[in-house]
């Protein structure tokens, strides 16, 4: 993982891959290190010529793209100005995709699908953390729209394997879960 992540890095980083987006995408069981490296990678675009960089949840970016009820003019502009930076940033790092097992709502689908596939086309690169249950597939996962979306990039994966380095609930003596 921490090697293809070091490669995501130099190969935009240095300049040498303008011609198609790349999309990293990490993924794992809880506790295993995916946003950990995850700020890894965006602390080294942010030290390379200050570049752009953006961590967000999938729920976060889904509240900057949708309507409020009862929204002032002030909120709306802030609201649209998050996504439209979030859309032309160097790197958009969405981190913590579908937690605690749960797949993305369709609404965070369809905000995932518009930001990545806006994001493809000028040609800059995304960056996702994921939990996968060993059962589920990305597809399942992440939902027809997002994962349509990922077609437009040249993907670079890396899974981080192992146990949680989250130490065991526990309550008077007995496990009551292993994190």
């Amino acid at each position: 993982g921490v090697q293809t992540a070091r490669t995501f890095c130099l190969a935009h980083l240095a300049g040498n891959s303008k011609s198609e987006p790349e999309l990293l995408l990490i993924s794992g069981l809880s506790g295993t290190g995916k946003s950990v490296l995850a700020n890894c990678v965006a602390y080294e675009w942010l030290q390379h010529r200050a570049r752009d960089t953006i961590i967000i949840s999938a729920g976060r970016l889904e509240k900057l793209r949708y309507f409020v009820p009862n929204e002032d003019g002030e909120s709306l502009r802030r609201r649209q100005e998050g996504w439209r930076r979030c859309i032309a940033c160097d790197l958009l790092v969405i981190d913590g995709l579908c937690e605690n097992g749960m797949g993305l709502t369709v609404f965070q689908q369809k905000v995932v699908h518009e930001g990545v596939r806006s994001r493809s086309v000028r040609g800059l690169c995304t960056m996702f953390t994921i939990t996968l249950a060993s059962s589920c597939t990305l597809h399942q996962a992440v939902g027809g729209y997002t994962f349509e979306s990922l077609k437009c990039y040249r993907v670079a994966a890396a899974e981080l394997l192992g146990r949680s380095r989250r130490p065991d609930l526990t309550a008077n003596g007995v496990v009551l879960a292993c994190a």
